[in-house]
């Protein structure tokens, strides 16, 4: 009788070894999907970006005609500057040398 219940328990185990085989599998086909998907929007994402550069880099009469306007102008961290723009803004700075802290001795440790 104890052999009937080991071989039982034995089938089992084989049947959800199984199971756990064909919902691994499906979950690869699941993620190899999916990445798929995002490496595609990622390409998309990189053309797009390639294209708005381009575009900013061949029209820079653009930029100074939006710069001429009265408009407020509103600078965002992603904004495109031109060199020539920029060279105007720079201002010499002068790096002073730091101060040396006095030396502090505790119990006769340097600290």
């Amino acid at each position: 009788m104890a052999e009937f219940v080991l071989v039982i328990f034995g089938f089992i185990l084989l049947w959800r070894q199984r199971n756990i085989r064909q919902e691994f599998a499906e979950l690869e086909k699941r993620n190899a999907a999916r990445t798929d998907a995002l490496r595609r929007e990622l390409q998309e994402l990189r053309h797009k970006i390639d294209e708005a550069a381009a575009g900013l880099v061949a029209a820079p009469s653009v930029v100074t005609t939006l710069r001429a306007s009265p408009a407020p102008e509103l600078h965002h961290r992603a904004a495109v500057h031109l060199v020539d723009d920029m060279a105007s803004a720079a201002r010499p700075v002068t790096i002073l040398p730091a101060q040396s802290a006095p030396e502090r001795k505790i119990g006769g440790i340097d600290t």
